[in-house]
């Protein structure tokens, strides 16, 4: 199954602009919380298979890093992104939303 545009670039977009959201524990929680991405596995295979994110075992516990083609493709579609933040998710919880967009705005 193909991954959304939205799974793709949320998941870029929080391991870029949060920090210590790169180890699978700390980025499944607001995938699933707050995005209602449950198949985490599915999205951070398929970004890697796109050469967009690069993973790492240390401790039995997986770390991922954007890698300069993950960050073309966020920057190529960051203002989808903050546009689908904006319209979709920041009526249910605006305090979230607002910091999270915040990150990018520097």
């Amino acid at each position: 199954m193909e991954l959304s545009l939205f799974e793709q670039l949320i998941t870029l977009y929080i391991i870029t602009y949060l920090e210590n959201y790169k180890s699978a524990y700390k980025l499944m929680k607001p995938l699933s919380r707050k995005f209602g991405i449950f198949e985490f596995s599915r999205v951070t295979d398929n970004l890697i298979k796109k050469i967009y994110l690069t993973k790492i075992v240390e401790d039995q516990m997986d770390y991922y890093t954007i890698t300069h083609d993950g960050e073309v493709f966020l920057k190529a579609h960051l203002n989808e992104l903050r546009q689908e933040l904006e319209e979709k998710y920041l009526p249910n919880d605006p305090e979230y939303i607002q910091l999270l967009l915040s990150r990018s705005e520097d």
